[in-house]
């Protein structure tokens, strides 16, 4: 099937461009030799567990993926293409409104969501594996996923990105979903910190708006029962305050004290819309209900399929 598989790959696909290469795998650009339409190809060392269970999913927040194979720990997955730039990209420019920044926010949500749902967690959430396609989210690259197992009280593989992983990660104990609300927590932070401002002269993490005034910030505000006047001072700009807490409160080092679900924290996204004194002056309480009861309907299903109720884009605009 995998040696089949690569065959099919070479002789229906040409390479566009090599997107990425590191030592656990390759990401390459391809396009079908009779269509035209563009491809992900990547194969990596790992497990295909997470990509297999993907196969049966369909959601605007998630790329659809086409075929998976695996032998021997190699892996090797043929996914949708998404056509957008990365939140690294996008925000080296600073051209993410504050209404942006809290939308990327809810889509992550809404992707995370559905991937626990399958009894995984992502374990790589982080600004480059975020794609704004249009007005969409898309929350991307799979390599690094897990499916949850009740039984285990750590990760046999320690992966994550330095900045963006929970403590937890790192061997302390096994990661659940919670572990990616602290990473989208953390860019969170980076939306509410870089937003409006960029960091074209600045690395993420440098100068005056870094992680460490973050942490600071983190340990006066909790010493303070929350109750920090300087809340707005690390981003020179004043985002909505209920906003930043959501950030604080994904990102607590305990994960007992972060939001329990993707839908609580996207719930709390939505309060905090509604606290910003008419900021954004609409809500996503029809929509949220709709999708707890595509869920509902999921878990009741004999069936491996899982339809998701796409998000309509009209839910996201702002009135003028």
């Amino acid at each position: 099937m995998y040696d089949t598989f690569l065959r099919d790959v070479e002789t229906y696909f040409e390479e566009v461009r090599l997107l990425k290469r590191g030592a656990r795998g390759s990401v390459t650009l391809l396009r079908h030799r009779s269509t035209g339409k563009r491809y992900i190809f990547r194969r990596f060392t790992g497990s295909a567990e997470v990509y297999r269970k993907l196969l049966t999913v369909d959601c605007p927040y998630l790329p659809r993926i086409e075929e998976v194979a695996e032998q021997g720990g190699q892996v090797a997955v043929l996914e949708e293409y998404v056509q957008g730039d990365t939140l690294t990209f996008l925000l080296e420019g600073g051209v993410l409104s504050w209404p942006e920044a809290r939308r990327v926010t809810e889509d992550v949500c809404a992707a995370l969501w559905v991937l626990h749902s399958l009894g995984a967690v992502h374990r790589d959430v982080k600004d480059s594996n975020v794609i704004l396609r249009g007005d969409q989210a898309v929350l991307i690259d799979f390599d690094a996923s897990r499916i949850i197992k009740p039984e285990g009280t750590a990760d046999t593989v320690v992966l994550g990105t330095t900045g963006y992983a929970a403590p937890e990660q790192f061997g302390l104990s096994q990661t659940d979903g919670r572990a990616d609300i602290y990473s989208l927590g953390m860019v969170l932070y980076e939306l509410l910190t870089w937003v409006g401002l960029g960091y074209r002269n600045h690395g993420p993490g440098e100068g005056p708006y870094n992680r460490e005034e973050w942490f600071r910030y983190r340990r006066e505000s909790e010493e303070s029962d929350g109750d920090n006047e300087e809340w707005w001072y690390f981003i020179g700009e004043k985002p909505p305050k209920a906003l930043w807490e959501v950030a604080l409160k994904a990102t607590s080092a305990n994960p007992r004290d972060r939001y329990r679900s993707a839908d609580d924290m996207l719930e709390a996204i939505e309060r905090a819309e509604k606290a910003d004194a008419g900021t954004s002056r609409y809500t996503r309480e029809n929509e949220l209900a709709k999708i707890r009861e595509a869920f509902h309907a999921f878990l009741h299903e004999d069936s491996r399929k899982i339809l998701i109720l796409r998000y309509l884009h009209s839910t996201h605009r702002y009135d003028e």
